[in-house]
């Protein structure tokens, strides 16, 4: 988070990695006013949002978040993945591990990080030898619930 204002900076320059448009709405929300409505920004502003909040710690925009980003899993269950593990998120996990579950290795192992390879891949060969490939959607069948919890809990452990 931000120092408070008592705090002498002497003049000291933050420069700010996230793009204006994310700061705007990340301000939006600190300042005492009417929030805006959340379900009107698009997949990608809110994950920026999300990111701000987390970088800066505002509590409050995280919890509207993380609330939000869950109805975006099935468009986007890589990037929303990403994000939960970043964070510790196990419940968000939960939601898009069975999702990744289609991705073939290489493109799972091009876009997470190397501390998931083991838990996705056993992960995988468990639900294929139960399932069968690409039999394992989100219509959430006995065994792909008790893999996904299994990827959320290894993936926790390995945080």
């Amino acid at each position: 988070g931000f120092p408070p204002g008592e705090i002498e900076t002497k003049g000291e320059v933050v420069i700010l990695t996230e793009s204006a448009s994310t700061l705007e709405n990340l301000f939006q929300y600190v300042y005492p006013r009417r929030h805006p409505d959340i379900e009107l920004l698009p997949f990608l502003e809110l994950s920026n949002l999300a990111e701000a909040a987390e970088k800066y710690e505002v509590f409050g925009v995280i919890t509207i978040c993380k609330t939000r980003i869950k109805h975006f899993v099935a468009d986007h269950p890589g990037d929303i993945f990403n994000y939960a593990y970043k964070h510790g998120y196990n419940d968000i996990l939960s939601m898009a591990a069975p999702l990744l579950l289609d991705l073939q290795f290489s493109s799972f192992a091009q876009s997470f990080p190397a501390e998931l390879m083991n838990p996705w891949v056993s992960n995988y060969l468990l639900v294929t030898e139960n399932n069968g490939p690409a039999q394992h959607s989100p219509s959430y069948t006995p065994s792909v619930n008790a893999t996904t919890a299994n990827l959320a809990n290894q993936t926790a452990r390995n945080k």
